[in-house]
């Protein structure tokens, strides 16, 4: 399927608004849906129903809220390369606990990345990235 998509996400607690947030975009897409659990509560039993691939983590990646440093970040990064490898579709969506799925449309950016604001990578580096 041309301009195919996956759904990222990464959280710690907030049980609920994860529940909340999957069942919510299932209404509306069936499309691969990637969660990863960064230390706190296993979504395991509550993310079964939902056709969701799971992954729990013995490490929190933001503790506060924030990156611990250089090598969270990494971690984080890591977390979403180890996601682009394990699924074959054209885009990846970051999604957080808080995402509201309100219709299933969904339109392929025309550049390397998007989001609130649009912003295109250079060529160097958009060539580097996909090395």
């Amino acid at each position: 399927m041309a301009d195919s998509f996956f759904v990222h996400m990464q959280c710690y607690r907030n049980e609920r608004a994860v529940y909340e947030c999957v069942s919510q975009f299932r209404k509306h897409f069936d499309v691969p849906f990637d969660v990863v659990g960064n230390g706190g509560y296993d979504f395991t039993p509550l993310l079964a129903p939902l056709n969701v691939h799971y992954t729990h983590k013995d490490v929190n990646l933001m503790p506060g809220g924030k990156f611990g440093g250089t090598q969270a970040c990494y971690r984080y990064l890591e977390s979403i390369y180890l996601a682009c490898s394990h699924f074959s579709e054209d885009w990846v969506v970051l999604f957080e606990e808080d995402v509201w799925t309100k219709g299933g449309l969904f339109i392929a950016p025309n550049a390397d990345m998007a989001g609130l604001c649009l912003h295109t990578l250079s060529g160097e580096l958009s060539n580097y990235l996909k090395q």
